[in-house]
């Protein structure tokens, strides 16, 4: 879809595991639903608000939350992190 953002599902990973939060409680924490989960973790992409949400509730910029277009790997890394 247009306008979507690839996130960096390892790194989200890594924040949300750093806070001590599951998927289900960062996803209330941002004020998004479990559908968002599911979708990044299958590698689709996110709009560029339910970026900055995730980014406001792991309280780090969003541009850290990014794939940015020459460094992504696949979905099978995505989906290794939502494991």
């Amino acid at each position: 879809m247009k306008g979507m953002i690839v996130p960096n599902v390892e790194l989200i990973d890594r924040y949300r595991m750093g806070l001590v939060l599951s998927w289900s409680e960062l996803m209330g924490k941002a004020g998004l639903s479990g559908k968002i989960a599911t979708r990044m973790c299958a590698g689709q992409g996110l709009s560029p608000r339910t970026i900055r949400k995730l980014a406001v509730a792991l309280d780090v910029e969003p541009s850290r939350l990014v794939v940015v277009p020459s460094a992504r790997r696949g979905k099978a890394a995505s989906m290794a992190a939502c494991a």
